[in-house]
């Protein structure tokens, strides 16, 4: 009997402390650009998804820089609705 509780209290600490766990956000994505020196990451200052929506229609072009930027997903020109 006194396992069972053991068990039946362990589980609830389990539970208590997982709820209170910070759960951090996934990163967006991995969008990139060619700075002249090869692929680097957007800064996070840009936010991708608000300038480009996603859908298919126009490739994404982003001011990076003073530049304008063709911005890459996972490899792939990002492209927008």
């Amino acid at each position: 009997m006194k396992k069972m509780y053991l068990v039946l209290a362990a589980v609830l600490l389990a539970v208590s402390f997982s709820a209170f766990t910070e759960i951090k956000k996934a990163p967006a994505g991995d969008f990139k650009y060619d700075d002249g020196s090869g692929m680097v990451d957007v800064p996070s200052t840009v936010d991708v998804n608000t300038l480009c929506p996603a859908g298919n229609q126009h490739d994404c072009v982003i001011e990076i820089n003073g530049e304008d930027e063709l911005i890459y997903l996972n490899g792939n020109v990002y492209r927008w609705q």
